[in-house]
């Protein structure tokens, strides 16, 4: 392993292998659209789950469902954080999580998992799985927040809302995902 002494998180750094020459580059600046990749990714393996071609269990298929509604939600913040996107489009990308109900679910679940316990906001968990040959699902359970009535949803449809709510964003905003 080879350190570097005086380099920070800051600069942009470049390493070329000689033999292959396959260069990576390290840029401080990371757009939006990485995350938006990872967040396709993590959708995937959502409905590899729902197809029965995720590797695991149950155990481990809820950490999938957590890792898709943690980059789904923080999605917000990327490109909030993106200096290559307008200004005007920063603070919209948060309301828009607040405003929309599968991403404002999304950000409740996020929360829930991410904390031990809430104090603040509406906790939202994997209810159940029901794991069958070829064919599993989650479901996605909270109370609403007035009324005290239970709800549910199939985190597979939640996830499909929420990626769909992402593309409405994007179109309304002008963003390229592509890039």
């Amino acid at each position: 392993m080879t350190r570097s002494m005086g380099r920070s998180c800051h600069d942009s750094v470049s390493v070329t292998d000689v033999v292959t020459r396959v260069a990576m580059t390290y840029q401080p600046v990371r757009p939006w659209r990485e995350h938006w990749r990872r967040v396709e990714r993590y959708h995937l393996r959502v409905r590899a789950i729902y197809d029965g071609t995720a590797p695991g269990n149950s155990e481990d298929w809820k950490d999938v469902i957590f890792d898709f509604f943690v980059a789904a939600h923080h999605l917000f913040e990327w490109i909030e954080s993106d200096p290559r996107e307008p200004l005007v489009v920063a603070p919209v990308a948060r309301e828009w999580v607040k405003a929309d109900q599968s991403l404002w679910l999304a950000r409740e679940f996020s929360n829930t998992y991410k904390h031990h316990t809430r104090s603040t906001g509406v906790p939202v968990r994997i209810g159940g799985t029901i794991t069958e040959r070829g064919q599993n699902s989650m479901v996605i359970e909270w109370l609403d927040p007035i009324s005290g009535v239970p709800n549910a949803i199939d985190a597979l449809d939640l996830a499909d809302r929420c990626m769909q709510a992402w593309r409405n964003f994007f179109v309304l905003h002008g963003l390229n995902p592509a890039g």
